[in-house]
């Protein structure tokens, strides 16, 4: 049974994306709640796959110089073995089914042009049940949130 995300837990969850080296005990004096309170909300919100926890790297710093969204296009019959067989690659770190005229998008990183191009010939258009793939590299990331983040339940 799911938790409803009340008041409470939303400040908890601002008061991390703030700063989240922030000790249970730092953020529950912060709001006036003891730090088993806070412990234990987001023991269960982590639980329910309502928050993760995670670090988050500066890209630039760890070699990747290049990013794009590449578009794909698979039959119908084939969405999800797609999808199964490019969600695990190194280089893909966001996979979601899209409506329009290409069903599956991507979101890539590579460390050069010349490996983006290696890995969309070399290792995606060798993949089977994709039609058609488009490609639109990042020229200036302007802003990008990773606190905003919207995933509807099922």
């Amino acid at each position: 049974m799911s938790t409803q995300i009340d008041e409470t837990n939303e400040q908890i969850i601002a008061a991390l994306v703030r700063d989240a080296r922030q000790s249970n005990r730092e953020v529950g004096k912060a709001l006036g709640l003891s730090e088993a309170t806070v412990r234990k909300r987001l023991s269960r919100m982590i639980d329910e796959r309502q928050v993760k926890l995670t670090a988050v790297c500066d890209a630039a710093a760890m070699g990747v110089k290049v990013s794009a969204i590449v578009r794909l296009r698979a039959r119908p019959a084939e969405v999800r073995n797609v999808v199964a067989s490019v969600q695990d690659l190194d280089n893909v770190s966001f996979v979601a089914l899209s409506a329009g005229r290409f069903n599956i998008m991507l979101i890539v990183a590579c460390e050069s042009r010349g490996a983006l191009a290696s890995f969309i010939h070399g290792t995606l258009k060798k993949r089977s049940g994709i039609d058609a793939l488009e490609v639109v590299e990042f020229v200036d990331v302007v802003k990008h949130r990773l606190d905003l983040i919207l995933v509807p339940k099922d």
